[in-house]
């Protein structure tokens, strides 16, 4: 689960991007226009495909759920929380008794959406609620109602909570806080309204461009030109985004209105052909680049919604085969093949968790060898020879010597293992703590060598100096730099060294 904006692309998830699955306030890039993303936006798509957001003003590094750097989206969560437990609230209150009240608003939001949807049985979801309601109710409905291709590869339901908790509780805070200091209102009906929609039709959460109600779960008042940091703080709903100029409100473009690519139209809108028009799901053969296209079917590589293909038809791109299938290029072209059965080889993916890469109920088994066997999922505590036995988001394989069992990635405090990319693994800690010593601690401190895992990643507002390897506060103007710089400059050269940006 991460924190981003309303630029959605179709890809299959991966923990990197888990900071970014499912909440929506963060400062946005504009809405686009004709040449918008060409990913699949559709119910649809290839076994293990999921909707993410995608916003790089918001996520400036990337934020995996299993250990790695902190950043805008992500923060610790409370000290000693055990990874099986279900989260704490940002707000105090007693997560257990959440869940089970949670429990009873997801049935009563399935029966009264599907019935015609009427949601005045829903009960209100409270603000300190909200963020463990929001990973409950999407970790629910991923084990139930989603299909194969929208599910998030979680082994288990209380990893996913723990998991997606993680990824957003530093957002959530925020909201929390801007709504108690009076930057924000908090509506607990559109909130428990906009949940049970988003997690029956398995969507993003997001709150502002999102269907109604979602997009008036919170609502800020500032005026256009005002200085902003999450867009729901704009009476508009729109922080623009200026790289690292300081963002402030603007105002959106009315739908009818003409529209430019740098602009955001009014929500439930998009610039397209110049114009903002509404944006609603496309039948086959309409134009998709900037919009999402009905249920079954997928935006192709010329950007025309159509029908996802059957096994053995031609594919074009990921996300383009029906559920059971996946799109191979043998390098003739793509074609639609049965995801891969029993003892049958696949192709291990670091990028993908392993149980994106085999039927159902089987993981892509990697020795270490550029081909795999798809073998079934160990159980959490089986015995496992690497991570890809595991097949989750929010489980890997621990132990000493051969002694490994799959386990639930731990919070501060627990066992752990460093990642490794062979097998798909790239922490073994929940997001934001990293793996040292065998056991999941707080990110390093200023002067303290970098983490030992893959991200190299040092705590918030701190980098490493991949030289020393110490984590090192963020240059500032004039400083030497890598890449990145203080709030509001920019790491340029040669020689490379921190400037001011060059703001409109």
């Amino acid at each position: 689960m991460a924190v981003t904006d309303s630029t959605r692309v179709r890809c299959v998830r991966h923990p990197w991007w888990i900071g970014a699955a499912v909440l929506a306030i963060a400062c946005s890039t504009p809405s686009g226009g004709d040449t918008g993303n060409t990913a699949v936006d559709s119910g649809g798509g290839g076994t293990g495909d999921a909707s993410a957001k995608v916003d790089d003003a918001a996520t400036k590094d990337g934020s995996p759920a299993g250990g790695g750097a902190t950043d805008a989206t992500s923060t610790a969560l409370a000290d000693g929380m055990a990874a099986a437990e279900v989260p704490v609230q940002v707000d105090g209150g007693d997560a257990a008794d959440t869940t089970d009240a949670l429990a009873d608003t997801q049935g009563s939001a399935d029966a009264a959406l599907e019935a015609g949807g009427d949601t005045s049985t829903l009960k209100p979801i409270a603000l300190a609620e909200f963020a463990t309601a929001t990973a409950v109710q999407f970790c629910q409905a991923n084990f139930t109602t989603c299909l194969q291709g929208e599910k998030m590869p979680f082994a288990t339901q209380e990893g996913c909570v723990a998991a997606l908790t993680a990824a957003d509780a530093t957002d959530f805070a925020d909201l929390v806080a801007l709504t108690k200091s009076g930057v924000l209102t908090f509506d607990p009906v559109a909130a428990a309204v906009c949940l049970a929609a988003v997690a029956v039709h398995c969507d993003d959460l997001d709150l502002v461009d999102g269907p109604a109600p979602c997009p008036s779960v919170f609502q800020g008042k500032a005026a256009n030109g005002a200085k902003c940091t999450y867009n729901v703080e704009c009476g508009s709903h729109y922080c623009a985004d200026n790289w690292e100029c300081p963002r402030t409100c603007k105002k959106r473009v009315a739908l009818g209105a003409a529209c430019t690519p740098t602009d955001k139209c009014a929500i439930g809108s998009v610039c397209f052909g110049a114009k903002c028009v509404a944006k609603v799901p496309k039948n086959v053969g309409a134009a998709c680049g900037a919009f999402s296209c009905k249920e079954g079917l997928y935006c192709n590589s010329k950007e025309q919604c159509a029908t996802l293909n059957k096994a053995g038809q031609p594919c074009d791109i990921v996300g383009s085969c029906g559920i059971g299938t996946q799109c191979i290029d043998s390098g003739s072209g793509g074609t639609c093949l049965p995801m891969p059965k029993k003892n049958e080889a696949c192709v291990p993916d670091m990028w993908s968790d392993a149980s994106t890469q085999c039927a159902a109920g089987l993981v892509c088994f990697n020795d270490g060898g550029e081909v795999g066997a798809c073998e079934p999922k160990v159980a959490i505590g089986g015995v496992c020879v690497n991570t890809s036995n595991c097949g989750g988001w929010d489980v890997h394989c621990v132990g000493p010597g051969n002694n490994k069992t799959c386990q639930l990635l731990s919070n501060k405090g627990g066992p752990c293992q460093k990642g490794d990319l062979a097998f798909g693994e790239w922490g073994g800690c929940l997001n934001p703590f990293t793996c040292s010593g065998g056991k999941c601690i707080d990110l390093p401190k200023l002067g303290e060598t970098c983490a030992p895992d893959i991200m190299k990643a040092c705590a918030k507002d701190l980098s490493c100096d991949f030289i020393t390897n110490k984590c090192e506060a963020v240059p500032e103007l004039g400083e030497k730099c890598y890449w990145l710089c203080k709030s509001g400059l920019i790491c340029a050269g040669p020689p490379m060294v921190c400037k001011k940006a060059v703001c409109p």
